[in-house]
């Protein structure tokens, strides 16, 4: 009761107030130094700030990223971007880690990441478990060191013809350091519920190159305690009648993971003769998290071989991600030749999984109890031309800008198999029990291993090239264009255009729109992966265990079950919105959009039952139990709008900014695919995350009042309503309630040298509803908009020089 009192008032006063600032002045969440920046995202003009183009852009300096207290960049986007998504739950099941985020309510890998300006490759991870961003293989920005970023811009408007694949809700643009200053900070955090202690430890230096050139070396370090989010463990341990159940530990942690990362960027930049400037970046990233499974290897179970648990055991996953990434380049020419970018990059994602404390059975004594249960790696190697002009036109009120360019990227996912042991069947039986005799389950128990007919190695290679002009043809209208081809040797070729424009009624009024077609083709990872995994409990003709299987779309078993080729996904996407500036301290901008996009891509339902079995038995395949596979499911549409304000002013001999944004959407899936065979590939739960897995709305409010040395920032947060399916039992898909959050943040700058901060996170301590599904082994989903660990406080300190 406490709880829902206090939301309520809180949204009545906060509400009473908003609308009280906002009768007289308007308020956005970037400083107002952002503003000013001319971006380089969304444009190929020399001018552009984030008011003055034609689409929606959000520019946050390097310092707010800090300040927001997160130790990750997921997480510092995820409060500073209302359009911008992430759960906060860290994931306990394999094939979700790392988790993407998305833009606008669309997939975690429908949002195209560049640094510098260049394509960023992806994570060699597919999330193959149930939950946003079902099927999708996004890129881990958690990779690139936050003591590295000296500005990011996230474009909120499809952009395919600009930057090609993976750009239909978005890009964001991460720009690297280019400062030979030297800057130190460390930050220390932890939950109220008085676990999930956070270390972290950042630098960057510089160092002056001839030619007016610089090299910026950045590090962070993150270390983090893991956190429990169980319930007690009510289930049967032991044999009935075994004296040791009356004292078993019922409190199995599971929650999120530990975890430890270093990030490693350079970036740097120097003239090789007047008109030839050589550039180069690099990144390198390694992360060890430990996960407890939510599975429990019970005294009594037949899983177990009890001479080597006779007290059972709680198994645990180890994830080991390296990432490596390198771009080299060089930009020459001058104003009448035009100016060139010739570059050349490449990227690479390893993931390593093991499980601990887990047993293949069908070995009985002989069996490990650790085992390698996966290696995955995905590679990028890009080389691009691009050429950008300007042209005087006497007709125009400034000059035409032309840009164009070829590309050239081969891409490469492997899977490799785990040890033989985690998936192999021994052929010893159950050794002790009321089951001795029978035959064993087989493959590592919460972990079984990837086969060797699972492994294998993708490749691809595309060619693109594209074209657009842009131009102030009068004092008031600009108006861009931009077309695109893409040819994929494994699918086909797409072309894709955008028509943007922007009119300026006064020079206080602006609207702005944008028109355009996209397109996201399928990943290696989506096209490849595979995994087989034995039931243990249902058993084929021939007495071997049955199997569950996702497959890729060209097997055998995917096909008889109406697998097709996958295509890429195909998007038309409408944004018009107007900008609002009287004066330097007062910006308003609005945006309303629809994306609508043709064939999206998931992985299918868990396929089984009598219409299933019939089916694959017909076509000779009796030893499945269940399949999935990867299917251009569903059309859908999604309809939205962006509210984002902001207010300076000098106020008692300080600094007050005031900010305000707000984001809407609604996810519409129009049409589903039908299976000849009349089951439903593309099921409910798949329907009910890309409709309303994300909050339908966000609203962030902040104010910042500055005086002298000290500074004092207060932030409060609305997440909107949201769905949780359950995985087979509807009455228990669960409507998240609205949830609101404030943050509080102190700062005192004594110098120009040295800052200390010291903040709390959710300083009321508001947490998600809890799982309503009574058999749950946590007590918080793994959507959740908000951390469920409650308040954060968190203390850091900062010196430059």
């Amino acid at each position: 009761m406490r709880t829902r009192y206090s939301l309520k008032h809180r949204g009545s006063l906060l509400g009473a107030a908003v609308a009280g600032v906002l009768s007289s002045v308007a308020v956005t969440a970037q400083a107002q130094d952002n503003l000013e920046t001319v971006v380089v995202l969304g444009t190929y003009s020399s001018d552009t700030t984030a008011l003055t183009s034609t689409a929606p852009i959000d520019v946050l300096k390097g310092e707010e990223l800090q300040k927001s207290g997160a130790t990750t960049l997921n997480q510092a986007l995820w409060q500073l971007v209302p359009s911008f998504n992430f759960p906060q739950n860290q994931p306990t099941t394999r094939g979700q880690n790392p988790k993407g985020a998305s833009l606008r309510g669309l997939s975690t890998d429908q949002t195209l990441v560049l640094i510098n300006g260049k394509r960023r490759h992806a994570s060699s991870i597919v999330q193959i478990s149930s939950g946003l961003g079902l099927g999708a293989q996004p890129v881990d920005l958690d990779a690139i060191p936050f003591s590295a970023i000296e500005r990011i811009e996230v474009l909120r408007d499809g952009a395919s013809a600009q930057y090609g694949s993976d750009a239909i809700a978005g890009v964001i643009n991460i720009v690297l350091k280019s400062s030979t200053a030297t800057d130190f900070n460390v930050q220390v955090g932890q939950f109220s519920q008085g676990d999930g202690l956070r270390r972290s430890v950042g630098s960057s230096t510089g160092f002056e190159l001839p030619g007016d050139g610089f090299l910026t070396a950045s590090v962070d370090v993150i270390d983090y305690d893991p956190t429990d989010n169980s319930r007690p463990d009510l289930a049967a341990h032991y044999f009935d009648g075994d004296p040791r159940e009356a004292t078993v530990n019922r409190q199995h942690k599971v929650g999120s993971p530990e975890r430890t990362r270093i990030n490693v960027a350079l970036n740097g930049e120097a003239d090789v003769s007047e008109n030839v400037r050589a550039y180069g970046f690099a990144t390198y990233g390694n992360s060890d998290s430990r996960n407890n499974v939510i599975g429990v290897l019970y005294p009594r179970s037949d899983w177990t071989v009890r001479a080597i648990y006779p007290d059972g055991s709680h198994p645990w996953y180890k994830y080991r991600n390296e990432d490596i990434s390198g771009t080299f380049g060089a930009r020459f020419g001058n104003d009448s030749l035009g100016h060139f970018d010739l570059s050349a990059g490449y990227g690479r994602d390893d993931h390593d999984e093991h499980i601990y404390d887990s047993i293949n059975p069908s070995f009985g004594l002989d069996s490990p109890t650790s085992f390698l249960v996966a290696s995955l790696k995905n590679e990028q190697t890009n080389v691009a031309l691009d050429y950008r002009r300007e042209f005087a036109v006497s007709a125009f009120h400034g000059p035409l800008t032309l840009s164009s360019g070829i590309a050239y990227r081969h891409e490469e996912y492997t899977l490799g198999a785990g040890d033989y042991e985690s998936y192999a069947d021994g052929g010893v039986p159950i050794l002790d029990g009321p089951n001795a005799g029978r035959r064993a389950n087989t493959g590592a128990f919460q972990g079984q291993g990837m086969r060797p007919l699972d492994a294998g190695t993708f490749t691809r290679d595309v060619r693109s090239a594209y074209v657009g002009f842009e131009a102030q043809f009068t004092s008031k209208l600009k108006l861009g264009i931009t077309g695109r081809a893409e040819d994929y040797s494994d699918f086909g070729s797409a072309t894709n255009a955008k028509l943007s424009g922007r009119y300026e009624i006064t020079p206080a009024i602006a609207l702005r729109a944008t028109i355009g077609t996209g397109y996201r083709a399928p990943s290696l990872g989506q096209i490849g992966t595979s995994w087989t995994t034995s039931t243990g409990t249902v058993l084929a003709a021939d007495g071997t265990p049955a199997l569950t299987r996702i497959l890729p779309v060209n097997d055998p078993v995917a096909q008889a079950l109406g697998a097709r080729r996958l295509t890429p996904e195909e998007s038309t996407d409408i944004n018009v919105g107007f900008v609002i500036r009287p004066n330097s301290s007062f910006s308003i901008t609005a945006d309303a959009y629809q994306i609508e996009v043709d064939d999206r891509i998931t992985l299918s339902e868990r396929l089984s039952g009598a219409t299933v079995q019939s089916v694959l038995n017909a076509a000779g395949y009796w030893n499945y139990a269940a399949a999935q596979f990867f299917t251009n499911a569903a059309d859908t549409r999604t309809r939205g709008f962006d509210v984002a304000s902001r207010y300076f002013a000098e106020l008692a001999g300080g600094k007050l900014e005031l900010s305000a944004s707000y984001a809407k959407y609604k996810t519409e899936v129009t049409d589903v695919e039908a299976s000849p065979f009349g089951f439903d590939v593309f099921g409910r739960s798949q329907r009910i995350f890309m409709e309303r897995g994300n909050p339908e709305s966000r609203l962030l409010l902040g104010a910042r009042y500055s005086l002298g040395a000290w500074s004092v920032f207060l932030a409060e947060s609305r997440f909107g309503t949201y769905i949780s399916p359950h995985a087979t039992t509807p009455s228990l898909d669960q409507t998240y309630s609205a949830l609101w959050k404030t943050d509080i943040d102190i700062s005192y700058r004594p110098n120009q040298k040295f800052s200390i901060n010291v903040g709390l996170e959710n300083a009321l301590d508001e947490r998600p509803d809890r799982v309503i599904d009574p058999a749950a082994r946590v007590q918080y989903g793994n959507s959740v908009a908000v951390a469920p660990e409650g308040a954060f406080w968190y203390s850091r300190l900062a010196y430059s020089f």
